[in-house]
């Protein structure tokens, strides 16, 4: 269930374009705080906490800071990205996850390091066990999204009605023993529903998110930086929700 968790969170996407780097000032922050719930076979309820903050130094670039915490197996993960100031490069990721003492004797440790850093090209990826994480480097091929930078991304959103876009991910939190590899995602503008969750009621925008490992939806806040809202992952043989991210509470 861990793999799985880690290999399907946050298939949230973005269409690249527009522009948040005039309505994002220097020095501004903002933390969202959300509820991930696996709903099948039996609903499980895990916590994350972003934050998104534009280095106070001009043209020093965005910070994302991810908190993800799964109770029912003692699994605690931090991971910090930088991207460019300019067009949302990945420039680093550092993740730190935390597993539960008896990982230690079956993988070495509890606490495994996935480090990834941008070389021209490429993104080289390390960690300090090469038996659950080998190295590998990834290929730009015009961008890459990760799992946890994918939120910032998505206040790039073009969200004209029919609008499409398809573009690569890659979830460094995927505990497998093999390299990874990026996904193709696409994005389609569906339309606009109202959503409401714990943070409140929200116009949103609505995105159908389709890959390779499954479809999902996502909404976005109609105003301001376009809040992520909700997002779901969709079984495909039922039809019916199987994950959920669930807005709680924003902090400005």
């Amino acid at each position: 269930m861990f793999l799985r968790l880690l290999i399907t969170c946050l298939l949230t996407g973005s269409a690249l374009a527009g522009n948040i780097f005039d309505s994002w000032k220097a020095g501004d922050a903002e933390k969202l705080y959300y509820d991930l719930n696996t709903l099948k076979p039996s609903k499980t309820t895990n916590t994350l906490e972003i934050e998104f903050a534009r280095a106070k130094e001009k043209d020093s670039g965005f910070i994302v800071s991810q908190i993800l915490k799964i109770p029912a197996q003692t699994i605690t993960i931090t991971s910090t990205e930088k991207y460019t100031d300019n067009d949302l490069n990945l420039i680093s990721s550092e993740n730190l996850i935390r597993l539960p003492a008896a990982a230690k004797d079956r993988f070495g440790t509890d606490s495994l390091v996935i480090k990834a850093v941008r070389e021209k090209d490429s993104v080289a990826v390390t960690s300090n066990s090469a038996t659950l994480v080998p190295p590998c480097k990834l290929p730009l091929n015009g961008g890459l999204i990760t799992s946890t930078g994918s939120l910032l991304a998505t206040r790039l959103i073009d969200f004209k009605p029919g609008a499409t876009r398809t573009y690569r991910y890659v979830n460094l939190l995927i505990l497998t023993g093999q390299i990874y590899s990026a996904i193709e995602i696409t994005d389609s503008v569906m339309g606009e529903v109202e959503i409401t969750v714990p943070a409140g009621t929200f116009d949103c925008y609505k995105v159908k998110n389709t890959s390779e490992r499954g479809t999902g939806f996502s909404y976005y806040d109609k105003g301001g930086n376009h809040i992520p809202v909700r997002t779901e992952l969709i079984d495909q043989m039922s039809g019916e929700p199987v994950m959920e991210v669930i807005l709680k509470k924003i902090e400005r």
